[in-house]
């Protein structure tokens, strides 16, 4: 699954995984197979993204700044059998996701949230999230607006096609 995004109107978003902070705006492509919390994040302006590992089996973590002119990619890769991954998104830093991440992987689940997004409402904040999966029938689409969860299900295999749906709930 590749799974690319960017906060604001340009990639000039810190990224943080492992200990070590990067430029969205450098030119990087780095692989991280082992980590001790196994999370990759994005901030911007007191607002905080990330990709948290929750799954049974962790393969890596893979960061593409020069993905595309205007986005970079974060991947994470584990394996198929549980797969589980946290998609995180409030006001703060990185530190609201690392002080979650040991819980997400040891639990599978955080006890408590990663934070409370604040946006003011005249504000007007603009997040691009894409997914990509290879080998896959994605069947349906999903709107989001306001607060909400978003469910991505693998709903099994037709040959070597994975079915992926997508729900708000």
């Amino acid at each position: 699954m590749n799974f690319a995004f960017k906060i604001g109107g340009d990639k000039s978003d810190t990224i943080r995984t492992n200990g070590t902070d990067f430029s969205g705006g450098q030119t990087n492509e780095i692989i991280f197979p082992t980590m001790d919390k196994k999370f990759v994040s994005s901030e911007r302006n007191g607002k905080v993204f990330g990709l948290v590992f929750a799954g049974s089996e962790f393969l890596n973590i893979h960061i593409n700044t020069s993905y595309s002119s205007s986005e970079y990619l974060l991947r994470m890769t584990q394996e198929t059998y549980n797969n589980r991954l946290l998609v995180a998104f409030t006001s703060g830093t990185w530190n609201n996701i690392d002080a979650r991440a040991k819980d997400a992987e040891d639990f599978r689940l955080i006890s408590k949230t990663f934070g409370n997004i604040v946006l003011p409402v005249a504000e007007t904040f603009f997040f691009f999230m894409r997914l990509e999966y290879q080998n896959a029938d994605i069947q349906n689409k999903a709107a989001m607006n306001g607060p909400v969860k978003l469910l991505i299900r693998n709903q099994g295999r037709i040959g070597n096609i994975f079915n992926i749906s997508a729900a708000v709930i």
